[in-house]
């Protein structure tokens, strides 16, 4: 999923961003915990088309940014990581928080968790924060090399 900013972009960076990374990270989190698909695209309570929900959430006259709604009230673990979802997808990019303070946020929820569930979730999204940041830094690492390798290419 991409970032409104990178969407709004006449040129997309190629390797995308850490914040954007972040935005898609929040995006997933909802898809999880509400078990519907982006936006709540894939039920039938959504009346938007995906080309719609993209124009809305790159809107940029609105107070208010389009997001995804957690339609349910919650125990105090889940509320922590509606909150943490909320913030990964914070219109302003630089108020996103970066993967060590996901990873931080949900090993806290993980300690205060007596197992079930919720842990199961919490150990699944952990995983899936480490993992997609290492995959940005050996993407990037690659990107890198590639990088490299072109202008030599070229000279011959």
């Amino acid at each position: 999923y991409r970032a409104p900013e990178l969407l709004r972009m006449q040129c997309i960076p190629c390797k995308g961003t850490r914040e954007g990374d972040m935005y898609s990270f929040g995006i997933v989190v909802h898809e999880i915990l509400v078990r519907e698909g982006p936006f709540g695209l894939s039920n039938m309570r959504c009346d938007l088309t995906a080309t719609e929900v993209i124009n809305l959430i790159t809107k940029t006259d609105s107070q208010i940014p389009y997001r995804p709604e957690f339609p349910f009230s919650s125990d105090n673990k889940v509320t922590r990581i509606v909150s943490m979802a909320r913030e990964a997808w914070s219109e302003d990019p630089a108020m996103r928080p970066n993967f060590g303070t996901i990873r931080s946020i949900l090993r806290s929820i993980r300690v205060d968790s007596s197992g079930g569930i919720v842990e199961n979730l919490l150990g699944r999204m952990e995983k899936y924060a480490t993992n997609l940041e290492e995959l940005v830094e050996e993407r990037t690492a690659q990107l890198q090399v590639k990088k490299k390798k072109v202008p030599t290419a070229t000279l011959r």
